[in-house]
């Protein structure tokens, strides 16, 4: 198996705080999900409008993300094995 690529967080301006021992950078805040609990149920009018929105919404989130992604790593399409698949998705609607 080959080197595993991570694209960098977007939150790397965050500033880092002196601690003992050396830098730490600052964690993200916490995601608040309890608007999770108020999301519609299966089997219910609503369900159906609501998660096809969402899921339509995070797809195109992902296939900017992994534009950048392919931009800041471009040695990944030496590994066609990985690319493919990526890109697939990323040609897909």
């Amino acid at each position: 198996m080959g080197a595993l690529i991570e694209m960098k967080s977007r939150n790397e301006k965050a500033e880092p705080v002196v601690v003992e021992g050396g830098e730490k950078p600052v964690a993200p805040k916490p995601v608040d999900l309890k608007a999770w609990e108020s999301a519609p149920k299966e089997r219910t009018a609503a369900y159906f409008p609501t998660y096809s929105t969402v899921s339509k919404t995070m797809q195109t989130a992902m296939r900017g993300w992994v534009r950048e992604w392919f931009t800041a790593n471009p040695e990944i399409l030496l590994r066609p094995h990985s690319v493919y698949p990526i890109l697939v998705f990323q040609c897909t609607h």
